[in-house]
């Protein structure tokens, strides 16, 4: 199952390059590639979408009417998720909260929910797996917290000047495991973001 993120207006552009379901008033949903400046062609097939991620859309009128979402996590690493939590025993877990319980303060930051959308994760570098192995104990002792609702920090993330959205620093088990547990939002602490910091 894949995890969307809402629709988001065409003044909004993606702040990541990449694939992006789209949606034109008068044509329907397609799949379209974001360059980080621009968007490609659409397509209502994604591998023929990806295929065109080069060729420049030349109809300014028609992107200015495009919403357009994406994922939330990419499904491979989803995936991975949600076989820990299929290990840990928890196939059937249903969160009764938007997110799992959390500490109120974090390393003298304050801390509240937002939507797990909102929040832009990492990719692992080449050769890192994204949660080591399937029986690492770092995954099962976060599930076992979420199940029993011991709480846990929040994930760190920052904010740059301007933006609406949050990147993720710290806590990308956390995130994952969330999400494949089925939380709407989770707890972050966020930091100031300075330039060339991080």
């Amino acid at each position: 199952m894949k995890v969307m993120t809402p629709w988001f207006q065409a003044c909004s552009k993606p702040r990541r390059e990449g694939l992006y379901e789209v949606r034109h008033f008068a044509f329907g949903s397609m799949f379209c590639y974001w360059s980080g400046e621009w968007w490609a062609k659409p397509h209502p097939r994604t591998e023929r979408a990806e295929q065109l991620q080069h060729m420049q859309l030349g109809w300014p009128s028609f992107t200015d009417r495009m919403e357009w979402r994406g994922l939330v996590a990419k499904p491979e690493t989803l995936a991975e998720a949600r076989a820990l939590v299929d290990d840990a025993g928890m196939t059937t877990f249903r969160p009764e909260s938007a997110s799992y319980v959390s500490s109120e303060v974090s390393e003298g930051l304050p801390v509240f929910c937002v939507p797990m959308h909102a929040i832009d994760t990492f990719e692992r570098a080449p050769g890192v797996p994204n949660f080591n192995n399937r029986d690492e104990r770092r995954s099962a002792s976060i599930l076992e917290a979420i199940r029993l609702g011991v709480p846990l920090p929040p994930i760190l993330v920052f904010q740059r000047t301007g933006e609406t959205g949050y990147e993720l620093l710290d806590g990308y088990h956390r995130f994952h495991l969330s999400l494949a547990l089925g939380f709407s939002s989770i707890s972050v602490a966020v930091t100031d973001w300075k330039p060339g910091e991080y």
